[in-house]
């Protein structure tokens, strides 16, 4: 099977052949250039991903291929717009141009995927942009884009004005998953201390056993100690969920004098 004809293939195995067979030359054809763009799109992880990083890898001795990357990023199809913004980053940061597909990407139903662009978020410049869109992700996005772009603003550190609203909200959020990331990120990036802790220590009452955890982890990496505090944490210590003990315990060994 040619080349061509096995980048085109339903089989997997064909095009992840073909596709590293078009690595090893460094050299490909105009009709090969469009198969391997199209293979951004295929059901298989591994050749969407596969064909991103041949397409990098190309477009570092070929300007023709960064620019058929960057015209990608305008594709009316996710999964191309996507791949164009995974193998433009493997060229160094992530243009401005490919941010609302990258926040796009929080939301995918692969787990892979929403942490690559989490990565790719981290990396990018206009660090005051990326963060206002994250912020605007976490009122308005899913439910999976709002726990990602929660985890993003942590490892931002994005502590700006304005942001412990945005944080204390999103632990009273409807998704659970959304709830443990936004108090993972109150103990990492809140501005207004005291608050955080409020709000940490009305999370002990969670409904989910996993939110009364985190919360009672996230008191003691906040820092913040109070008699009171400390009297709720010893209580926490004494419940009857095995993992809550632990955590609160742990919260107390760094928070009582």
């Amino acid at each position: 099977m040619r080349g061509l004809s096995r980048l085109r293939s339903a089989d997997a195995t064909e095009q992840l052949a073909a596709i590293a067979e078009i690595r090893t030359r460094a050299l490909t054809t105009a009709p090969e250039l469009e198969a391997l763009t199209d293979c951004l799109r295929a059901p298989l992880t591994a050749v969407r991903r596969a064909a991103a990083e041949t397409l990098a890898a190309l477009a570092q001795t070929a300007p023709a291929v960064r620019d058929r990357l960057a015209a990608t990023l305008q594709a009316p199809d996710p999964a191309l717009r996507w791949g164009a913004a995974y193998g433009l980053s493997r060229l160094g940061p992530a243009p401005p141009e490919s941010l609302s597909t990258v926040l796009d990407a929080l939301g995918s139903d692969d787990g892979d995927v929403r942490w690559a662009a989490a990565a790719i978020l981290a990396g990018m410049p206009h660090r005051e942009t990326v963060v206002s869109q994250l912020v605007g992700v976490v009122r308005d996005g899913s439910p999976a884009q709002r726990k990602m772009a929660l985890y993003c603003l942590r490892d931002l550190g994005a502590s700006v004005p304005g942001i412990d609203a945005v944080l204390l909200a999103a632990v009273d959020d409807a998704d659970v998953g959304v709830r443990l990331a936004a108090i993972t990120a109150l103990c990492r990036v809140a501005m207004d201390r005291a608050a955080a802790s409020r709000r940490l220590l009305a999370a002990l009452n969670d409904a989910d056993a996993r939110v009364r955890r985190s919360a009672a982890a996230a008191l003691g990496a906040l820092g913040l100690s109070t008699p009171a505090l400390r009297e709720r944490l010893r209580a926490a210590a004494a419940a009857g969920d095995p993992s809550l003990r632990r955590a609160a315990r742990r919260s107390l060994q760094l928070l009582e004098p």
